[in-house]
């Protein structure tokens, strides 16, 4: 995965935004509104889904607690 924005660690409310493809553009807007509302957002694009590096993402995903939101 490409982390196309890192979350800050210092915000408790915090979301993985995931998403592959064309998507990217509205992750990303997506993010700015979260962020507007307090939340720390990552936002992650798989550039590819096969192979999928499983331990990159669940060691992303983990800082943020194990939430996240698939876009597609």
């Amino acid at each position: 995965p490409v982390v196309l924005k890192s979350v800050p660690s210092n915000i408790a409310r915090k979301v993985t935004l995931l998403t592959s493809g064309s998507l990217v553009p509205q992750i990303l807007k997506a993010a700015e509104r979260l962020e507007k509302e307090g939340y720390g957002i990552q936002c992650l694009h798989l550039a590819t889904v096969q192979p999928l590096n499983i331990n990159v993402l669940k060691t992303l995903i983990a800082k943020t607690d194990g939430r996240m939101i698939t876009v597609e």
